[in-house]
């Protein structure tokens, strides 16, 4: 494993990769408006979605690299003030409802 990929730079890499992507869609949609027919329109208003969909998969692997073992930046999500999972340590193995609870 490279020593760049080991210190998190390949995530600043698809950061940059992320804002050409959110840069170049508004051209793309202008570009769009101005071609002379519709099936044009529509094959440019394709490529559009589709790297609109890319940009949603790079941003889904950002997120879940945060979720990996031995990344911790902060709690996840669920895990506000007052988050009681009722389990894990020094809880009951299974998760229960306050009434489940209530009534053992």
């Amino acid at each position: 494993m490279s020593v760049e990929m080991m210190d998190g730079t390949w995530r600043d890499h698809i950061k940059h990769v992320l804002k050409l992507d959110a840069e170049e869609i508004p051209l793309w949609e202008r570009i769009a408006e101005s071609v002379p027919t519709h099936h044009l329109k529509h094959v440019i208003r394709m490529m559009i979605r589709r790297e609109k969909e890319e940009m949603d998969s790079l941003r889904m692997l950002l997120d879940e690299y945060k979720r990996e073992p031995g990344y911790a930046p902060g709690p996840g999500p669920g895990y506000g003030p007052g988050y009681d999972p009722g389990y894990g340590p020094g809880f009951d193995p299974m998760p229960y409802s306050k009434k489940d609870k209530e009534e053992r």
